[in-house]
């Protein structure tokens, strides 16, 4: 049973649907709602399933690594391999040769000297979802939706915002964004956020697209540290020990012996390109004192005089 079959999810399935599914079986098998050890087992095979899929790249891997071990192909040879981060950057090398070669500026320039009607049609005509499912063994990245903005007609400095999702920048994402200026097309591939990139439309107005991300609630970071403050109550405060974070692509359990103090989790905060792996986690609990009932302050008093 490959990953796509644990989760119940089709091949071509996009990350929203994929993640949908993983959301929809985490509430049914997680341990906490039950103490059916194969449940228990299972739930673990979804959350392995989903980590390899949410992320592009590592979805990329093991679509490549499927398809290179089907026998009916390939044979009995092992074909199995991964891609680095210095893959990456090698392929990025290869497409920035590609887009400067002669060759292609020169389609780009007919392009661009193409009517705004006529380059218009085209758009509308091309349904670029479509095509590039025609091409799910060779591109390089899975790729939902190319977002093409048209600024041809804008003669004044403007600031496009983007908001990157917290879910996006977490689990890694590369996403293309085709800009139609007034006499040139430009193309970025947006795999960070919080910042901006600025690039002339004419001699007269300017451009800029500003990429931010709102984390979600409790969450705040330092460059590629992810920090979570975590809310808890009196109770929790002296009794429990065990508690779950709410990270994008599943619920990470962990057990602390005491609550004061800042507790460093390795290995799930933020990619960090320098150190090629994911940033610290730090957890710190916030103590929320909800008020309490006449009924019971007399209660409280005498537990806490003794």
């Amino acid at each position: 049973m490959n990953l796509y079959e644990i989760l119940g999810v089709k091949k071509n399935s996009s990350t929203d649907e994929i993640k949908k599914k993983y959301r929809a079986l985490a509430l049914m098998y997680h341990p906490d709602k039950h103490n059916d050890p194969k449940k228990t087992e299972y739930f673990k095979k979804i959350s392995e399933a989903y980590e390899i899929l949410s992320d592009p790249f590592s979805r990329k891997d093991y679509d490549l690594n499927t398809y290179l071990q089907n026998e009916s192909v390939y044979g009995s040879r092992d074909y199995s391999y991964e891609f680095t981060e210095d893959d990456y950057k090698l392929l990025q090398i290869y497409y920035d040769k590609c887009t400067e070669s002669v060759e292609f500026k020169f389609m780009m320039s007919l392009f661009c000297k193409l009517p705004n009607e006529t380059k218009d049609k085209m758009y509308h005509k091309i349904n670029i979802k479509e095509m590039l499912k025609k091409f799910t063994k060779t591109r390089l990245l899975n790729l939902n939706k190319i977002k093409v903005i048209d600024v041809s007609k804008l003669f004044e400095d403007i600031t496009i915002h983007l908001n990157i999702s917290f879910h996006k920048l977490y689990n890694g994402f590369c996403e293309e964004i085709v800009i139609k200026g007034i006499s040139n097309s430009f193309t970025f591939f947006v795999t960070s956020s919080n910042y901006c990139i600025h690039f002339q439309n004419n001699l007269q107005s300017r451009i800029t697209l500003e990429f931010t991300t709102k984390l979600e609630e409790y969450f705040t970071n330092v460059g590629h540290k992810l920090i979570y403050t975590m809310p808890i109550n009196l109770y929790e405060y002296y009794f429990v020990k065990d508690f779950v974070i709410p990270l994008p692509n599943n619920y990470h359990e962990f057990n602390v012996e005491t609550i004061k103090g800042i507790h460093i989790l390795e290995g799930l905060g933020f990619y960090n390109p320098k150190l090629k792996k994911r940033d610290l986690l730090l957890v710190k609990f916030n103590l929320e004192l909800n008020p309490i009932p006449d009924k019971f302050k007399n209660v409280m008093k005498e537990i806490f005089d003794r």
